[in-house]
Order: C-alpha cells, then structure tokens, then sequence
C-alpha cells in the first residue's frame, strides 16, 4: 500500500507543478500538462468570482492540437461551488468530471455548477461547435441557475429566468455523453442541434422549459434513466436535510407555471432515438414531438420508447400541430392526472397521449388515472392518426364525468383510428360507465372485459 502511495504522488506532481506554471495567456502554455488537470490552478486575480476562465484555460490546455495524438484529458472539478459568468467553449474531445452531488440540497455538498445572471440570457454556459469536440463526456456534477424566488403569496404567477441551455451543442456531427447530472432550477438543460448520437444516462433534473431538446439528429440518440422531479422547489435549506427552504405556497407558484410550461423532452428531427426508464412529475407533458421549421425541418420517426411514467402532468406523450408525419413505438404508459395544486383532482383537458399533429404509434401497454380529457385525444382535423395499442387500463374513479377512453375530431380526408386488443377499467365517480369514445372515428376494440368493472 505504501508503495501504491509513493507512485500516486510522483505520477501527480508533474500535473500540478506545469499547472501552476502558467501565468500568461494560454497560447504560450508550451509545456505538456498530463492527463488530468484541475482548472482551480489555472485562475487568475482578474477574474473575480467567474471561474469559467479558469475551467476555459484548463481545456485549452489540454486541447493545445485538436485532432492529433496526445490531445484530450480530463477536466476534474472539486468538490466545491464553482460561480459562471461567462462561457465556456469546448474545443476537443475530453472529459469533464465532478465529484458528486448531494440531492435536495441547492449548492450543497459535492461538485455544483452555479449559472449568475452576468452570463446573461443571450449564451449557453458551455458550448459545443466543433468535430474535434465528438466524444466529450460530462458527468458527476451538479448546476444551478440565479432564479427569482416565487412569492410566499397563494396564486402569484412566477416566471424564471430565460437562460439559453446550460449545454449548447451544434454542428458536433456525433456522440456526446452525459451522466449522472443533477440540473438542479434550470431554465434549459441541453440543446443539441445536428449532432448526432447524444447519449443520457442517469440525468435527474428541475427543469423550467425543457431538459433536452435534440434536433437535425440523423443518427441514433439514448436517452435512459431520467428522473424529472421538483427538486428546487423541495431543496432543503443549507445544513438542514429535513428544514424546507421554500413554503408550501411558494412551491405552489412554481408548479402552476411547471403544469403549463415545462416538458421534459423535446424530439425535433430526430431518426431512430431510444428511450427508456423515463419519469416525469408536475410537467405540462413528458415527452414532445415537434418540427421546428428551421434548418433541421422533419418530424421525429420510428422512436423507440421503453418504460414511460408520468404523474400528475398534463400529457405524457403530446405531439404538437407542427408534427405531422412523426411514428414511435412504445412499450408501456404509465400516466396519472393529478392536478399538482389541486389533490385529488385531474387536469382540465389532461390525457395520456395528445395528438394535435399527425402520428402512427405502436404501444404495448397504457395505464392511466386521474383523467381530465381521455385516454387518448386525437385533435387534427385534416391530417388522420392512427393508434395501435394491445393493452389499456383506464382509471376513471377520479376524473370528470364526461371523460372518455379516446376522444377524436373529425378528419377531413378518413378518420382517426384506435385499435386495441384489450381494455379494462373502473367505473367513473358517477358509477357510470365511461364512454368510449367522444366525437368522430374509428375505435376498434378486441376484447371489452365488462364483467371485470372494479367500483
């Protein structure tokens, strides 16, 4: 063991030594600085309080010759609050790592990200917007934004800060990787625009407008273990791990403005993403597909979908009027109604899956509760959708009388369609028998297991 000891800190030593050598501007860093350098060595007086300097001259060190041997490294953060200002480019392939994260606890223990408004809304804090970036990986960390506190007063609208994402990504043309991130009160997380194989895995967020949004992605995007949960509104209050830092009334607030405005994932033009192990909570929907109509015009297609659950969110799965020509295939849905502010109630118009573009889904299973609409809603009137489900299991003890298992519009060039092998379910709070269908279509039913009606 002492050995092992000896040549840990011989191998170190030429790292942090060259490190603190550098004092000029960072085109004359000449000497090599190894693989893994800490960008705490690397700040300067005239820096103030933004250490996105520093962390830039610690990447510029170890990019010194994108695309050639010997380029890359490892951009370790401690585990400490790191204030940013300004932006930071990425300009090679390397790795960013933190040290942790404590849960529920804003700026707390481990590694943070703080955003201060001085960065302004016009720039992402870290950039991503060139080939030589392709396989950059970020991980072990946690970021927060300066947001304003929402008012201790019952029904005061609150509005956050319109942050551009934290991550910007565009023109990579390839993987990039995050794990295990905390975005902890961010407006946006990542923006990936004609990339190309961006890969999450153990992402947990609180985001205000979206946690990602990928478009002009022509190759394969993984997207996995996601948890979309109040986690700034519930943070504890410094030191305290049970003393919560906002009252019930304030997270109130916040959660109005979630319901309406919040979606978890965003799919432009995406071809062939897979997703599993996806949560979301208190959002206005879950997952989107949309088109943007920029420079990466088209719909997502044939996204596979594994395990999806969404509680007390408006939609699950909405595919807005942009969308028209957009296809997935979808294992299970597991969505739950529940009005945030009002327990016990669902959303006004709330339904599993909204389709107000156009779409060809495949879904194995859907479980859903708290129905304020229907189960499925189908709401383009010239672009017809069809829908494919084995199983459905509706819930209809706590929604509104006249919801529905699928409700449908009329479609000028055919009909809506629903096909379903199987259907079961409860009674609605009038002990009726919930309907159907509402409005116009086509609900093809295999089995109606009516004997089965739990009260």
């Amino acid at each position: 063991m002492m050995k092992w000891r000896l040549f840990a800190s011989i191998a170190l030593l030429p790292i942090v030594a060259c490190a603190q050598d550098i004092t000029g501007p960072v085109a004359q860093v000449t000497e090599p600085i190894g693989s893994v350098i800490f960008p705490d060595s690397f700040k300067k007086p005239t820096d103030g309080s933004d250490d996105a300097p520093s962390i830039q001259r610690a990447m510029a060190a170890l990019c010194k010759r994108p695309g050639n041997a010997g380029t890359g490294g490892t951009v370790f953060l401690k585990p400490h609050v790191y204030e940013i200002g300004s932006n930071v480019t990425v300009p090679c392939a390397l790795n960013m790592v933190g040290s942790g994260w404590e849960e529920q606890m804003t700026l707390g223990g481990g590694t943070w990200l703080h955003i201060v408004s001085s960065l302004g809304v016009s720039h992402s804090a870290f950039t991503l917007e060139t080939t030589f970036a392709r396989a950059s990986q970020f991980s072990n960390f946690a970021i927060s934004e300066d947001m304003p506190l929402p008012s201790k007063v019952p029904n005061t609208a609150w509005v956050p800060t319109a942050y551009k994402a934290v991550f910007g990504i565009k023109g990579v043309g390839a993987a990039v990787f995050f794990h295990h991130i905390l975005l902890d009160g961010v407006y946006e997380g990542i923006a990936a625009e004609g990339a190309g194989r961006i890969e999450l895995d153990g992402m947990y967020a609180d985001p205000f407008h979206y946690l990602i949004r990928i478009d002009g992605s022509e190759d394969v995007d993984r997207i996995r273990n996601i948890h979309i949960w109040p986690y700034w509104t519930n943070a504890t209050v410094s030191g305290s791990s049970q003393k919560m830092s906002m009252s019930q009334e304030q997270r109130e607030n916040v959660a109005a403005y979630k319901i309406k405005n919040t979606d978890g994932i965003i799919l432009g033009r995406a071809d062939t993403p897979f997703l599993d192990d996806v949560f979301g909570i208190g959002l206005h929907s879950t997952i989107v597909f949309t088109n943007t109509g920029e420079d990466n015009t088209g719909d997502p297609t044939k996204v596979h979908i594994g395990k999806l659950s969404c509680d007390k969110s408006q939609y699950c799965l909405f595919i807005d009027g942009s969308a028209k020509d957009t296809s997935a295939i979808i294992d299970q849905i597991d969505w739950q109604g529940e009005d945030p502010m009002h327990t016990g109630m669902p959303n006004a118009d709330g339904a599993a899956v909204r389709v107000e573009g156009g779409a060809l889904l495949q879904i194995g299973a859907v479980h859903a509760e708290f129905i304020g609409n229907s189960i499925f809603s189908m709401e383009n009137k010239s672009i017809c959708s069809e829908i494919i489900t084995q199983s459905i299991w509706g819930n209809f003890l706590f929604s509104v009388s006249n919801a529905s298992v699928v409700n449908m519009v009329s479609c000028e060039v055919g009909h809506h369609i629903l096909k379903a092998s199987f259907y079961d379910g409860t009674k609605n709070r009038e002990s009726d028998t919930p309907k159907m269908v509402n409005g116009e279509g086509h609900f093809l039913l295999g089995m109606f297991s009516e004997q089965n009606w739990h009260k």
